[in-house]
């Protein structure tokens, strides 16, 4: 009692900390939780949105492909004109089928869902998919070939049909400058599905409103859509969940999934009607789910349905977790504060950490850096490995940019930087990979593109560059070194290669284009 006694101010004091630390523990912890579930959902979010875009633009690379081998062609394009006959059509449309339906065979094989030919006025020609079927007006229910037909450019995105909704890329064609049809290459989620499905714990799925449906699609072809448990007022692509690997046996799948969908249903549906983003989580047959709805706008920008993303993650579990055991803990948190606070500081740090996306751009030039170029290297080498198709790579290099520095100052420098960036941009596609790879130094990934192109490539970049005069900035000229990829080269060894290139080309007077031998 004499200790109690002699020490009852500090005991009262300490007291009244731990109560104080207790209740500011409880609020901030609570807080904190909330703070991760809804970092979690926008990062999460964002990477999704990523990972779609990024499979999109793919395909629509690989459509531009297509168009430029294989439709845009002399054969192709005469054909189209003489279809402006009405009494040539049929021959027309037969000489077309038999030429192109090898490319319709191998545009099904890497996902591609329509191949199909319009006529001025969005009148269909010839469907690949259903040839038989044609003649039928698409103005009115086709956006996308109407803006072509008024723009006479080229239009993509997301768009219903009368048998298949897809993401379309809608081509103008021209003969002799003529405008003379319009030709689809669309792919459905199923296609972008295949190409991000790494593990069997994430799938996708497309839900459609239904209004749409039957506006839209021929009664004949609803068959490809099934009810949505999640709502009344969205309908599945059925075709799309064909593509889920998580489950062979369809009758099994569509089980599990109607399970899924009443457990969600009631927390879904209503922010399906807000028309935006959204994630839930959720525990079904023992495994812990996210199931990401990422808003899908068509083309004409209005929302027409999600995409749906059911992937395995732990994250809320453990998180639930996690505050329990905090607050469980709350009567002594006054001893081990220090601890649980840094052990939550270095938690949300790598909680951050692995949500976050690590910058892949050269803040000066807005262009790839070395990190960013080296990971999009490795996403185009697996499609050039599957393809066969070549590509090329460039070594770029300001000749004396040391002098430039010293005589203008490090601000012109970088200026000139900026400038190379914007001319190479502009003189390069927008398939091909520009990055700063360190310094002064500049790659150039050129995709299906051999040696010998890329050579002249690299000659009207040195040209583009040695005529360019702006009274702001010391005129300036590049190097280049070349060397020709396939997918039996590592990226170390291709840079390699045009470094050697590039040497030589230093070596041989500078301004100068030298292919790797």
């Amino acid at each position: 009692m004499g200790f109690i006694h002699k020490y009852k101010k500090e005991i009262v004091t300490a007291f009244l900390l731990v109560v104080l630390l207790e209740s500011a523990t409880y609020l901030y912890f609570d807080l904190m939780r909330e703070e991760k579930i809804e970092t979690f959902k926008r990062y999460t979010l964002k990477e999704n949105a990523l990972l779609l875009d990024t499979a999109r633009h793919g395909l629509d690379g690989k459509s531009d492909v297509i168009y430029d081998i294989k439709i845009n062609q002399p054969r192709v394009l005469a054909l189209m004109q003489e279809a402006q006959d009405p009494t040539k059509r049929d021959r027309v449309r037969n000489e077309l089928y038999a030429l192109l339906k090898p490319t319709y065979e191998f545009l099904k094989r890497n996902g591609i869902r329509q191949f199909h030919f319009h006529l001025p006025g969005s009148i269909s020609f010839l469907r690949f998919h259903k040839p038989q079927k044609f003649g039928d007006s698409l103005k009115g229910v086709r956006y996308s070939i109407d803006l072509v037909n008024k723009t006479k450019k080229v239009v993509r995105g997301f768009e219903e049909g009368r048998i298949f909704n897809g993401f379309r890329n809608v081509y103008p064609l021209f003969y002799h400058d003529k405008f003379v049809a319009t030709v689809e290459i669309s792919y459905s989620i199923r296609a972008i599905a295949t190409t991000l499905t790494q593990k069997e714990e994430a799938f996708y799925g497309l839900l459609i409103e239904k209004s749409l449906v039957e506006k839209k699609v021929w009664k004949e072809n609803r068959k490809h859509y099934l009810p949505s448990y999640f709502s009344n007022r969205y309908l599945w692509d059925n075709k799309a969940l064909q593509t889920l690997y998580f489950h062979q046996n369809k009758k099994e799948f569509l089980e599990w999934l109607r399970g899924f969908e009443k457990l969600l249903a009631k927390s879904v549906a209503p922010l399906l009607e807000k028309k935006s983003s959204f994630l839930m989580p959720i525990r079904f047959q023992d495994k812990n789910f996210i199931v990401i709805f990422q808003v899908l706008k068509n083309i004409a920008n209005k929302p027409v349905g999600y995409i749906v993303t059911f992937e395995e993650s732990d994250f809320f579990a453990q998180n639930a977790h996690h505050s329990m055991m905090t607050m469980a803990i709350g009567f002594i948190i006054d001893f081990i504060v220090g601890v649980l606070f840094f052990l939550f500081l270095k938690s949300e740090r790598d909680i951050k950490a692995a949500l976050s996306f690590r910058s892949n751009y050269d803040p000066l030039t807005a262009l790839l850096n070395r990190r960013g170029f080296e990971t999009t290297y490795e996403a185009l080498w697996h499609t050039h490995k599957r393809t066969k198709r070549p590509y090329s790579l460039l070594f770029l290099d300001i000749d004396h940019f040391k002098k430039i520095n010293d005589s203008f100052g490090h601000d012109v420098g970088d200026a000139v930087l900026q400038k190379l960036a914007e001319i190479l941009k502009k003189n390069l596609r927008e398939s091909d990979v520009i990055a700063r790879w360190g310094g002064e130094e500049f790659v150039v990934l050129l995709n299906d593109t051999d040696i010998e192109a890329a050579y002249k490539v690299a000659k009207k970049l040195r040209r583009a560059i040695e005529e360019y005069h702006d009274e702001q900035l010391p005129h300036f000229t590049i190097s280049i070194g070349v060397s020709g990829g396939t997918y039996t080269k590592a990226l170390e060894h291709l840079i390699k290669e045009a470094d050697s290139a590039l040497y030589r080309a230093k070596k041989s007077g500078r301004n100068k284009v030298v292919i790797y031998n």
